[in-house]
């Protein structure tokens, strides 16, 4: 139960985090993590073919699609490196997430 609930809060930060991020690569990328976790929840509820639709779909396709576009966008990298100061947001959820998997408290010392 604890899990089922972390992974849905997991899903509407990825969710909010996909359209505040104003860096175009960090919002591809927090999408990709949303549609993995949709999967994930999926898989738990018990529907393993709508959970291998999202993957290969979305994970897949959209995702590789992104990409190619972003490729065009040539965006420079000044402009990339403006948006990495200090903690990513992205290493931050990564981190809770993982905890989360383990079973620990997100708010420990210990790992």
């Amino acid at each position: 139960m604890f899990l089922e609930s972390s992974l849905i809060l997991l899903l509407a930060l990825l969710s909010v985090m996909v359209s505040w991020t104003r860096n175009v690569f960090m919002s591809l990328m927090y999408s990709v993590m949303l549609f993995v976790n949709a999967s994930v929840v999926l898989l738990i509820l018990g529907f393993e073919f709508l959970a291998l639709v999202n993957m290969l779909v979305y994970v897949g396709a959209l995702a590789v699609l992104f990409l190619f576009v972003i490729m065009l966008l040539e965006i420079p990298s000044a402009e990339l490196r403006a948006y990495y100061r200090g903690w990513s947001v992205l290493a931050f959820v990564g981190l809770i997430a993982s905890r989360l998997l383990y079973g620990i408290s997100p708010f420990s010392s210990t790992f």
